[in-house]
C-alpha cells in the first residue's frame, strides 16, 4: 500500500513538470510572445525587391532628369539632364536640388552631374526640387526619391532572438539598403514588353530621340534594285585580237587604280603563228620580196626614160610597187613584230589581267579603264505598270549605297525591251558618287505622282520586333520605351512615311532604335 501511494505522487510531479513545459513552449512560440519592441509579427510587410533600382524622374517641356542614389563616397544622386525632345546630354548647367528645406548645387561630373546626398542609404520617401539652369532656359522639375528598405529576415524560431539587440538589426537593415543602391544597373526588357534603359547606356549607346510632327501629304516612292555602271563614251576595254604573248613596256604594266591617258601603250602582244603557218608565211613574204624587187627596177628604168614612154606607164609601175610594199608590211607584224596595246579612253585602271610572257586568245579582256567622274546608276523596275510615272518624276531621284552614301540621279533613258522581265532604267550620277566601285549594288528611290498622307520619320527610327512586325520606340519615360507597331510608306532613301500606329507631337527613338530594341 505504501509503495503504490509512492508510485502515484511521483507520476503526479511527472504530470505537474510536463504541464508547465508545455504551457512554456505555446507561450514562448505564440505571437504576443515573439513580439516586442512595438513589433506586430502576426501581420509582418513584405520589404520592396531590390531588383527594382530606385530612380527619381522628372521632366517638362525642356529638360528631363533622371537621379540614380548610390550609397559610394558616403551616399550621393547621380544626376543625368538631357533635352527633353531629343535625349541630348545637356552639359555645363547648373542645377540647384532642395530637399525639404536644405537647397545645395550639383557638381559637374564628365557628362553627369554628381550630388552629395548620405540621406540616400535610409529607407524613404524624400520628394526633391531641380532648379535647372542651361544657357537661356531655365526651368524647375519636382520629382519623388523612393529608397526601399532591405529585406531582413526575423524568424523568431527561438527565444535566443529575443536577446539580439535592436539596433544592430536596424544597422544591419541600413547596410542592406545600401547594398541595394549599389547593385548593377542594367537594361532589361520588362514582362509587358516595355524596355528599361539607364541614362548611363543611353548616353554610351548614343540613343537620340525625334518629336513626331503632324501627319501630311508626302510624295510617294518607288523603290528599285540598281548597280554601279560605266559610261560607255568615257569608259573602254582593251583586248587581244590574235592567239599571242603579253610583253611589258617600258615603265612596267599600269596596276589597278592608276590613271592612264587615251593613247597610252598599256603592253605588248607578240603574235604567236603556228609551224605551218609561219612557212607559208615565209614562202609569200619571199615572193614579195623577190616581186618588190623587179617592181623596183621597173620603176628606176621608166623613170630614166619618162621623156620617151608614157607617163601612164610610169604611174602604173610606182602603183604596183606601193601595192606589194603593203601587202609585204602586213606580213611583217605577224612573223615577230609586237603589237602595241593602247589604252581607248583617259581613266583609271579597273581591271588588269596580265602578266610578263602570259598567252592569250582572241577576244580576252585585258584591261578596263573607267572614268570614276562618269558614271551611271543601272536600275530594273519590274512593275510595268508604274514606269510613266517613273519618267515623270525622274528628275529628283536619288539612290543610297549599302553604307549609306546617298547619290544624286538625273535620268538619262529606259531601254524598250525587256531583262528578266523588268524594264532596265539608266541613271547619270549627278553628285556623290565618291569612291563607287563598278557593279556596287545600290537602291534606286524614284517619286511617283501618289502623294499619301503620312508622318515621315528617319529610316533608322522603324525597327522590326521578335515577332517580325514594324514598330517604333516611343519614349515614354526618361528611362523607359516601348515598341508600337506602325505602318509606313516609302517616302525617300533616308525617311519612311508612317501613316497609321502613332500620333503627332510624341518622342520616338530616331538613332540608336536597333541597339535598344535588341534589350532581352
Amino acid at each position: 500500500m505504501l509503495r503504490g501511494n509512492t508510485a502515484m505522487k511521483f507520476a503526479g510531479k511527472i504530470r505537474v513538470t510536463l504541464g508547465c513545459c508545455v504551457f512554456a513552449a505555446a507561450f514562448l512560440t505564440s505571437p504576443l510572445a515573439m513580439a516586442h519592441g512595438g513589433e506586430d509579427h502576426g501581420n509582418e510587410e513584405k520589404a520592396v525587391d531590390p531588383g527594382i533600382p530606385a530612380r527619381v524622374a522628372a521632366s517638362s517641356e525642356l529638360f528631363e532628369i533622371s537621379g540614380v542614389p548610390t550609397a559610394s563616397g558616403g551616399g550621393k544622386l547621380v544626376i543625368y539632364l538631357t533635352d527633353f525632345w531629343s535625349n541630348q546630354p545637356v552639359k555645363g548647367a547648373k542645377i540647384d536640388v532642395t530637399f525639404g528645406e536644405t537647397t545645395a548645387q550639383a557638381i559637374v561630373v564628365k557628362e553627369h552631374y554628381e550630388l552629395p546626398a548620405p540621406w540616400v542609404t535610409k529607407p524613404g520617401s524624400y520628394a526633391l526640387t531641380f532648379a535647372v539652369s542651361a544657357g537661356d532656359n531655365s526651368d524647375l522639375l519636382i520629382g519623388t526619391l523612393d529608397i526601399p528598405a532591405a529585406a531582413v529576415q526575423h524568424t523568431h524560431e527561438s527565444i535566443w532572438d529575443h536577446i539580439v539587440p535592436h539596433d544592430l538589426i536596424a544597422d544591419a537593415s541600413e547596410k542592406g539598403t545600401a547594398a541595394i543602391l549599389d547593385l548593377p544597373d542594367n537594361s532589361r526588357r520588362a514582362a509587358d514588353g516595355s524596355i528599361f534603359m539607364p541614362k548611363a547606356t543611353q548616353a554610351l549607346l548614343g540613343v537620340e530621340t525625334i518629336r513626331t510632327s503632324q501627319a501630311g501629304p508626302i510624295s510617294k516612292i518607288m523603290s528599285f534594285a540598281g548597280q554601279i555602271v560605266t559610261d560607255p563614251n568615257k569608259s573602254g576595254v582593251v583586248q587581244s585580237l590574235l592567239n599571242g604573248r603579253i610583253e611589258p613596256p617600258q615603265g612596267g604594266f599600269p596596276v589597278i587604280g592608276s590613271r592612264v591617258e587615251e593613247g597610252q601603250i598599256l603592253a605588248y602582244l607578240m603574235p604567236r603563228v603556228e609551224l605551218v603557218d609561219q612557212s607559208d608565211i615565209r614562202q609569200t613574204t619571199g615572193e614579195l620580196d623577190r616581186q618588190i624587187m623587179l617592181a623596183e627596177s621597173k620603176v628606176a628604168r621608166y623613170d630614166k626614160l619618162k621623156n620617151v614612154i608614157a607617163d601612164s606607164l610610169i604611174t602604173d609601175a610606182h602603183t604596183e610597187l606601193d601595192g606589194l610594199k603593203a601587202r609585204r608590211a602586213e606580213i611583217k607584224p605577224v612573223l615577230g613584230e609586237r603589237q602595241p596595246l593602247l589604252a581607248p579612253a583617259s581613266g583609271v585602271v579597273a581591271v588588269a589581267n596580265v602578266m610578263a610572257g602570259q598567252v592569250v586568245d582572241p577576244q580576252t579582256t585585258l584591261f578596263q579603264i573607267v572614268d570614276p567622274n562618269s558614271l551611271f546608276v543601272e536600275a530594273l523596275a519590274f512593275d510595268l505598270t508604274a514606269v510613266p510615272g517613273i519618267e515623270r518624276g525622274a528628275k529628283a531621284a536619288s539612290a543610297v549605297t549599302s553604307d549609306g552614301q546617298k547619290l544624286s540621279l538625273e535620268f538619262a533613258g529606259r531601254s524598250l525591251s525587256l531583262r528578266q522581265q523588268a524594264v532596265p532604267l539608266l541613271y547619270r550620277i549627278k553628285s556623290g558618287g565618291d569612291g563607287l566601285s563598278l557593279g556596287q549594288p545600290v537602291t534606286v528611290d524614284v517619286p511617283v505622282e501618289e502623294p499619301v498622307k503620312a508622318i515621315a520619320v528617319p529610316r533608322s527610327s522603324v525597327v522590326r520586333t521578335a515577332n517580325g512586325q514594324l514598330s517604333v520606340l516611343l519614349h515614354v519615360a526618361p528611362e523607359r520605351f516601348e515598341a508600337r507597331p506602325v505602318v509606313t510608306e516609302q517616302v525617300d532613301a533616308a525617311r519612311l512615311g508612317i501613316t497609321a500606329g502613332i500620333d503627332p507631337d510624341v518622342r520616338i527613338v530616331g538613332r540608336g532604335a536597333e541597339l535598344v530594341n535588341q534589350v532581352r
